[in-house]
């Protein structure tokens, strides 16, 4: 009987002490936890640049550029968790951004840029996923998203500016000062158009072309 007694009491003791000591530890998981929220709810600023007018009209009906916009902007609140759901959706997204490219935009340096991109954005949500959050991983990759989704759209502006432009500028100056001097002296420029297209018909004289003389 004795020893029954001993023996209820020893395993409430135990009890106890794993109670406490887990108990101890879901506090220690909650405090780092919270502490994790705070620093990425203070450093996450993601957000997609402005584009222009003209761009924003390239990219109208890129269906999966604007869902990623959508799921891009918006900040998570809660709590630890609901970034780490975040992370996933965007990971989602920029998948279908990298297989749906149009074709305007379909080109190697874009493509380039989207893959950096995604690179950035899966390493995000690695580091996030994590039990102990690498802290000071997901305060540098912040920024460097954010840079390399910058250097993307500036990617589609470059290539916006050159369709626009047909000719080489100093190509364009070329023509104008062509048509330029045909419109002032009409005769004179095709006089000269003559005298050129004779000297490049006239033959070479073999006297002096011939580098290799007989003896």
């Amino acid at each position: 009987m004795y020893k029954f007694i001993a023996f209820l009491f020893i395993s409430i003791f135990l009890f106890s002490c794993e109670e406490d000591t887990t108990k101890a530890e879901n506090e220690k998981i909650i405090a780092k936890n919270t502490q994790t929220f705070n620093l990425i709810n203070s450093v996450w600023n993601l957000k997609t640049p402005a584009l222009s007018p003209t761009a924003q009209n390239e990219v109208a009906n890129w269906n999966e550029w604007q869902q990623f916009v959508i799921e891009f902007n918006q900040k998570p609140k809660r709590n630890l968790t609901a970034f780490q759901l975040k992370t996933k959706n965007i990971c989602s997204k920029i998948d279908s951004l990298q297989i749906n490219i149009p074709p305007q935009f379909d080109k190697p340096q874009v493509k380039s840029r989207i893959a950096v991109l995604n690179t950035k954005i899966k390493m995000l949500d690695t580091f996030i996923q994590l039990t102990d959050v690498p802290q000071n991983k997901i305060k540098e990759l912040i920024p460097e998203i954010n840079a390399e989704l910058r250097a993307l759209v500036a990617q589609w502006e470059e290539i916006i500016i050159k369709k626009r432009i047909p000719i080489e500028i100093g190509e364009e100056y070329m023509i104008k000062a062509l048509d330029t001097a045909r419109n002032a002296n009409p005769e004179l420029m095709m006089e000269k158009m003559q005298q050129q297209d004779s000297l490049n018909k006239k033959p070479l004289n073999p006297k002096k072309n011939n580098v290799f003389k007989t003896k």
